[in-house]
């Protein structure tokens, strides 16, 4: 039921990606779901898609709480609260206990990662040679490729995309550098799809297939439309989120204060497009 129209499917997909804060988790399910033949191949596209949107929920709760409190507080404090109901009988309340501390862990890993990162603004060197980065075909396709790269090693777009958004506010990271691994990162993660469907069958190798093939389009027609997204974000910084500063500032710190949520808007708004485009192919 949650699977008969594509658009229900690409619903099922962001609903369940924006509580289990993880695609892969989705995509993986969506294969075994297949490979069971409980799902048939156009059914789990739509799912697959809807993933690819819910998975932008997490740059959103790190650019409106990652940076402002103290995650690690916040955790505790909630965990507090959903720890005492792992304990009851009735299910429906252990599960939403699981559910709660679940959440608790990822803020405190992303507070630990977000720690972890050095910070490089400092960094001369760094700064000297990102302070000349023009968009260019080639460097945008080079940009995808270190994101796609970094994506594969973490086997998280989650983390990659924390790490580039604490690096952009800093101010190492310029926008033009940023959302291309971005884009990288959104087809590396489909490494894990892939992955578990090695020794599936043929439905579910396909729908991995089908996942790579959808980030990589996306990726596609972005890198060709780079200077105009960028222009169209600046005028979205400027315009919708009245920013103070501009995306392209010179001063790093200045840059830094509007990066996060200029990224967090490419990436929702990016995998909205891109799945308002392909949905039509299912």
């Amino acid at each position: 039921y949650l699977t008969s129209k594509p658009i229900v499917g690409i619903v099922t997909g962001f609903v369940a990606t924006a509580l289990l804060q993880s695609s892969s988790t989705v995509s993986v399910l969506t294969v075994s779901l297949v490979n069971t033949s409980l799902l048939t191949l156009g059914q789990s596209v739509g799912v697959i898609m809807g993933a690819n949107i819910g998975t932008t929920i997490t740059s959103w709760i790190i650019t409106l709480f990652g940076y402002q409190v103290n995650g690690l507080h916040l955790a505790l404090i909630v965990m507090g609260v959903g720890l005492p109901m792992l304990f009851s009988k009735v299910s429906n309340w252990k599960n939403l206990s699981e559910f709660i501390v679940g959440i608790c862990f990822m803020m405190m890993g992303l507070t630990f990662m977000k720690g972890a990162i050095p910070d490089l603004s400092q960094d001369a060197e760094i700064l000297s040679f990102l302070r000349f980065y023009k968009v260019s075909l080639l460097s945008t396709s080079l940009a995808v490729l270190l994101g796609l790269l970094l994506t594969i090693i973490v086997q998280s777009s989650s983390v990659s995309i924390g790490v580039v958004q604490v690096l952009a506010m800093q101010g190492v990271v310029p926008i033009e550098f940023a959302i291309p691994m971005i884009l990288g990162a959104n087809i590396g993660t489909t490494l894990t799809t892939n992955i578990a469907s090695l020794i599936a069958s043929s439905d579910a190798k396909r729908v991995a297939r089908i996942h790579t093939l959808i980030n990589t389009i996306g990726a596609f027609w972005a890198i060709f439309l780079m200077s105009y997204i960028l222009d169209s974000l600046e005028y979205l910084m400027a315009n919708v989120f009245d920013a103070s500063y501009s995306i392209y500032s010179s001063n790093p710190i200045e840059r830094g204060t509007v990066m996060p949520t200029a990224i967090a808007c490419f990436h929702t708004g990016f995998n909205l497009v891109n799945v308002m485009i392909l949905a039509w192919f299912i």
